[in-house]
């Protein structure tokens, strides 16, 4: 998903109660300020490395060959029913987009940690009573609602493997959840955030199927066969 990354000082993520003003005096940059940019800046460069990894994968698709087809005869001489030139160099070029990927979502995640560590920080030091009604949503407090749609889960994906299906709707995303971000419905960029806080962790996700909840845990994780840590399409969703 094509997300931006709100700023952590945003009305986006402001609680309910919390008077928002067009009037308030203008405010000085900030480390998360600097941070939030890096990050999306890495995720640009992690889009345009998947966008170029894609292409070197079709060309492996268009000569009938993977990362491990054999280039030569049984006889041991050169295959001549493929482009060899082109087969050896899209995956020269795939092991090093794959080392990049890597490299881009530790510096992300590193990024991601320096725009939230101080919300977060702030939030845990509030009492504790919010978050027990956050995630008991039948228990008297606060009840949450739903905020977005699985449009679609990707065979063998994280998603997939978490048991996300195709029309569940989402109550929680590891932390989030209507409750802690009242505009989550209208601005789903938080998700992006939590995913990649959350890369090769477990977190748990609440979802409505038909009419009963469930919890479940996503972990995601790039090198599952497709684009992306999660394998599923998420569109904001409206009752």
């Amino acid at each position: 998903m094509g997300m931006e990354l709100p700023s952590p000082t945003s009305p986006a993520l402001a609680r309910p109660g919390e008077a928002s003003t067009s009037a308030a005096p203008a405010r000085a940059p900030t480390l998360a300020d600097g941070a939030r940019q890096r990050a999306l800046e890495l995720m640009q460069h992690k889009s345009a490395l998947e966008s170029e990894l894609d292409l070197h994968f079709a060309t492996l698709r268009a000569n009938r060959s993977t990362m491990a087809t054999p280039l030569l005869t049984p006889d041991g001489f050169p295959r001549d029913d493929i482009d060899l030139f082109a087969v050896r160099t899209a995956r020269v070029r795939v092991i090093e987009l794959r080392n990049d990927l890597d490299r881009v979502g530790d510096e992300i995640k590193r990024a991601l940690e320096g725009v939230w560590e101080p919300v977060l920080a702030a939030r845990a030091a509030e009492p504790k009573e919010r978050a027990g009604r956050d995630v008991d949503a039948g228990g008297g407090g606060e009840e949450q609602v739903p905020f977005a749609r699985v449009d679609g889960v990707m065979p063998q994906s994280p998603a997939s493997q978490a048991g996300l299906q195709r029309d569940d709707l989402l109550l929680a995303f590891g932390p989030l959840s209507t409750v802690t971000h009242p505009t989550l419905a209208r601005d789903l960029a938080a998700l992006a955030s939590a995913t990649q806080q959350s890369q090769n962790r477990d977190m748990t996700v609440v979802v409505r199927r038909g009419g009963e909840r469930k919890s479940l845990v996503l972990r995601p994780r790039t090198g599952w066969g497709g684009r992306g840590m999660l394998g599923c399409h998420i569109v904001p969703y409206r009752p």
